[in-house]
């Protein structure tokens, strides 16, 4: 079921003592996908959202949200509590090896060969296992986990076809696991212990670079672990002394904190531009809860549940959400599992967009024409993503241009018997005078603005430097001078900035 935002100044939340701004997501959503074996929790979501997985104890399964149903992949399980899922669908995890009866070895499915392959060893046993997968790139083709080298050591490993097993740390004396890959397979993220304590690490380029911790008392070797890496390998996630981080190669490891009354809280996946976290938070196997961080929240991870109650889901309030186990490349998907309605668990799929915002109300120029502002995404404040605004239905061949304010919404009347609405705050920005595409006297003109490159080349403009969490309230202007004030508006959009 969709909901409509309830809009809101600040959420406190007790556990954090932090507050939550108001998001640009105009419809969150949380859905049980409970239609599949009974206590069945997911473990993985593929980058472009549709696919989810998940199992039991004696198949692995994955749900397709086109179709909104589960299929088993019709093998023995044993290693599926580590399954993730790629596109197309192609999934990762522990399987047992039908030809020789080993309990579990890293595997690889996928649903053009409708079987699991085992993709080798390290040379050693341990128990009933040689290893097991915990990630699989984007598009299926690179597997990383662990494999044992002696019974009693395991190291990292990254599997792709052309090369097979490779052991990411050859030698002895060492013990390490490769927990995630990025969706190009180039980075893998995990641990090593070279010394009493798992290190943060990642590997790139044949190069091991370890990522330091959030210990104030042991610096150098302090306790860190990665668990998740976004698309091209420049943000890291895991779990430091308890503490949830974010990585990266300017900033180092950055602290996203906790949740009170939860002492250990890890991030476990990572969207494509490094802007949507989330994870768990846990005091014990049997009690945690389900977190979430975006820039725009404020400095540390929240509950995925005080974010969905925030943004008007009345329906998460029947939920305990545990775990948010993964979000897609575009960071507007999560997939978790936690307890029902029913007492039981179940998985379940969160929607939490971050789109452009419309408000305020357009006008109507003397030819009927009623322009409205639009732009496809949300503008990167780095300037990592295009960024195009643009104004349709416009009158052709019309004087027009784009005005923005940092200072918030409005709405006041733009004169007395006009019909638009000035929809932002003073002081406002101009850009560039421009002219309409199209015909005269005809609705088919547009102005456009590459925000990017205003933002470029005006860097003292109002809002300037520009910093994911903040926002823009942003209008068109153009001639139209039969109309009262000779002017009119469009109606306004509201963009946040994002990493």
């Amino acid at each position: 079921m969709l909901h409509t935002r309830i809009p809101f100044a600040a959420l406190r939340v007790a556990a954090l003592g932090a507050a939550l701004a108001a998001s640009a997501a105009a419809q969150a959503s949380i859905t049980s996908i409970a239609t599949g074996p009974a206590n069945l929790r997911a473990t993985g979501m593929s980058p472009n959202g549709r696919y989810i997985v998940g199992a039991d104890n004696f198949d692995v399964w994955y749900y397709d949200h086109t179709t909104q149903s589960w299929t088993g992949t019709s093998g023995v399980g044993g290693g599926g509590t580590n399954a993730k899922i790629a596109n197309g669908p192609a999934i990762s995890a522990g399987f047992t090896n039908l030809t020789t009866g080993v309990g579990t070895e890293p595997s690889r499915w996928t649903a053009a060969s409708g079987a699991w392959a085992n993709l080798g060893n390290l040379g050693s046993i341990s128990g009933s296992s040689t290893g097991t997968a915990y990630d699989i790139s984007g598009d299926g083709s690179v597997v990383v986990g662990l494999a044992w080298v002696t019974p009693g050591q395991a190291h990292a490993f990254r599997w792709s076809a052309a090369t097979g097993m490779v052991d990411l740390t050859p030698g002895t004396g060492v013990s390490s696991r490769a927990n995630g890959v990025s969706n190009d397979g180039l980075t893998v993220v995990g641990w090593q212990s070279p010394a009493s304590a798992r290190r943060a690490t990642r590997w790139q380029n044949g190069v091991q670079t370890f990522l330091g911790t959030l210990s104030t008392t042991n610096p150098q070797f302090g306790p860190s672990e990665a668990f998740a890496v976004n698309a091209n390998g420049d943000v890291i996630v895991g779990e430091s002394t308890g503490l949830a981080f974010r990585w990266t190669p300017s900033g180092g490891m950055v602290s996203l904190g906790g949740v009170a009354g939860y002492p250990i809280c890890s991030l476990l996946s990572v969207s494509d531009d490094g802007s949507t976290c989330v994870g768990i938070a846990s005091n014990g196997p049997l009690d945690s809860r389900a977190v979430v961080w975006r820039p725009e929240y404020g400095p540390n991870v929240l509950l995925l549940s005080d974010v969905l109650l925030a943004e008007g889901v009345g329906d998460v309030a029947n939920w305990t959400l545990r775990s948010a186990v993964d979000v897609s490349a575009d960071g507007q998907v999560i997939a978790g599992w936690g307890v029902g309605t029913t007492g039981q668990s179940e998985s379940f799929r969160v929607v939490l967009p971050r789109v452009p915002e419309s408000y305020c109300t357009s006008s109507t120029s003397t030819n009927g024409c009623v322009a409205t502002i639009s732009s496809p995404n949300l503008p990167s404040a780095s300037l990592q993503t295009p960024s195009v605004i643009t104004v349709n239905n416009v009158e052709g061949q019309k004087s027009g241009l784009f005005f923005y304010s940092v200072a918030g919404r409005n709405n006041l009347s733009w004169a007395a018997g006009s019909t638009s609405f000035f929809c932002v705050k003073v002081p406002v920005q101009r850009a560039a005078l421009q002219v309409s595409t199209g015909q005269t006297a005809q609705c088919n003109g547009t102005l456009t603005l590459d925000w990017n490159a205003f933002r470029s080349a005006n860097p003292t403009a109002i809002g300037a430097p520009w910093s994911a969490g903040t926002k823009v309230q942003m209008q068109g202007w153009f001639r139209d001078p039969p109309a009262t004030k000779t002017t009119n508006l469009s109606d306004a959009l509201e963009l946040l900035h994002v990493l």
